[in-house]
């Protein structure tokens, strides 16, 4: 047995002595209260039982994310800005993606290195916040530069996730053929819209050479890159949804994994044991036996009160879907107190049925379970998500996984719907979408193709399952510290480097 925090351990020395003086006996029903009080310092020492560290291998993959940080970030047509927006996804991705090595770089017409590639999370996280868009004066994209830095990267590092609104020129044939020569798969994440916003400065809104207020929009040249190098064109909903996404896409990319050995220390806690026995004596020492038996009564009336609540409308809303009032079955939902794997995939489903597929994929998504039968059921939902969005490949990759667990017609029927799909899109454009987006006017071409395969498509949604918590804890990794430190001005220089050069940025 060890303690994780043997420090409070020390203040057993004071109590101790002050004890043995005073002549305590602590058997006595009126003296408890100081055995309490042991029992407490010791559960805050948190005593656990260490196991044997074991080895495990995690596949690693290295990530570059590359932040658009010229002056036309500051717009809002994304809330809070499009800056404050793009940083709240890198931080989701870092929070799901604890593996890989992530570097990150901050660019302008100028690409700088704000962060190298390590596992080390924190720093990433601290660069991100020390970055201080009030010091940035660069109003020009360039992209080209910014594959010509990450073209320098090692082999490993080919994945390279942009978060930008395009800037405001065009995407030549040189910049793609960079990407394609050097093996990037880009993974372009819209932080504009097409309806674009004004950018605000101190002394009003930014206006060009002519007095003219200059509106910012989405270049829809990024999309084009994204796609021509094999990757991903993603659009903004929320941060936590754009991250899931862009980790959906790194984990199912058909890229070499360095295999790395890490030690796992796992442990079991003692530290509720000592807290129910420290409340036991509290119930004996100042509570009477009629006491006691109301206030354990008390307590099971309302965790059975609350359980029976819960069930009643978990029960209530899957008999809503059932009869197909989806609407209803939300509502109902929404009336539980704790949210549970069968109450998250009623709502998904509910959602799959009312058509908000991206919903009901974020929500799948979020359901994680070891069991093989509810993963093979939760493979074949998102599945049926990423086909009804067209994204075929992603459905197709789905399906496969969902075969693997658990072999099943439907499944199988609609894994052959997906690739005839997607063949015929192929064929009818003479080129091939690796990802399986398709384009706004593609889409008015596949549109009856898209409506017969989703008659034919078997879009039964499977309901949920039951999971048990794992007791076995990793060990916890320092919290950084608040107070990181600013960029120094060396950097904001470099960055700035081009602003000089900027003849017409907008």
């Amino acid at each position: 047995m060890s303690f994780i925090y043997p420090w409070i351990l020390f203040f057993l020395l004071p109590l101790s002595a002050y004890i043995y003086t005073q002549g305590i006996n602590l058997k006595a029903k009126h003296n408890l209260k100081w055995l309490i009080l042991i029992l407490l310092l010791i559960a805050l020492a948190r005593p656990v039982i260490s196991y044997k560290p074991s080895q495990e291998a995690m596949p690693i993959s290295s990530v570059v994310m590359a932040l658009d940080i010229s002056y036309s970030m500051r717009a809002e047509d994304i809330k809070p800005s499009r800056l404050q927006a793009s940083k709240s996804i890198i931080k989701e991705f870092l929070k799901i993606n604890p593996n890989d090595k992530i570097a990150l770089i901050g660019f302008t017409t100028n690409a700088l290195m704000l962060s190298p590639l390590t596992q080390d999370h924190r720093v990433v996280e601290m660069a991100l916040d020390s970055l201080n868009q009030k010091y940035i004066i660069t109003k020009g994209t360039n992209l080209k530069r910014l594959i010509a830095k990450v073209a320098k990267f090692p082999k490993s590092a080919k994945v390279l996730v942009i978060l930008s609104d395009g800037g405001d020129e065009s995407i030549d044939s040189e910049v793609i053929e960079l990407a394609r020569a050097n093996s990037i798969k880009i993974i372009a994440v819209a932080m504009a819209t097409t309806k674009g916003a004004s950018i605000g400065v101190e002394d009003g809104l930014l206006r060009d050479e002519k007095g003219n207020i200059v509106i910012s929009r989405l270049n829809p040249s990024v999309e084009t890159l994204a796609k021509a190098t094999g990757g991903e064109f993603i659009s903004f909903s929320n941060p936590a949804s754009v991250a899931s996404e862009i980790n959906e896409y790194i984990e199912n990319l058909n890229q070499a994994k360095i295999i790395a050995k890490q030690n796992i220390k796992s442990y079991y806690d003692l530290y509720y044991i000592l807290v129910v026995i420290t409340m036991g004596l509290l119930l004996h020492a100042y509570t009477t036996i009629y006491l006691k038996l109301i206030a354990l009564l008390a307590l099971m009336g309302i965790h059975l009160n609350a359980g029976v609540v819960d069930n009643y409308y978990l029960s209530k809303a899957n008999g809503y879907f059932e009869s197909g009032e989806y609407n209803q079955s939300l509502q109902t939902l929404n009336k539980i107190d704790e949210t549970s794997m069968q109450s998250r995939m009623i709502e998904a489903n509910s959602y799959y049925r009312l058509g908000a597929y991206k919903r009901a994929l974020s929500l799948y998504r979020s359901i994680k379970t070891t069991n093989p039968k509810i993963k093979h059921q939760l493979y074949h939902n998102l599945g049926n998500c990423e086909a009804k969005l067209k994204y075929y490949d992603k459905a197709k990759n789905y399906y496969i996984k969902a075969l693997q667990l658990q072999d099943s017609n439907e499944t199988r029927h609609n894994l052959e719907v997906v690739i005839y799909l997607k063949s015929k899109y192929n064929a009818k454009m003479g080129a091939t979408n690796p990802t399986g987006g398709m384009s706004k006017s593609s889409e008015d071409k596949e549109e009856s193709d898209e409506k017969k395969g989703s008659e034919e498509s078997n879009e039964k949604s499977s309901g949920g399952g039951d999971s048990k918590s794992d007791k076995v804890k990793l060990d916890s990794k320092t919290t950084p510290s608040t107070n990181t430190k600013p960029i120094s001005s060396k950097a904001y220089e470099l960055i700035n480097k081009g602003y000089i050069y900027e003849k017409k940025p907008w």
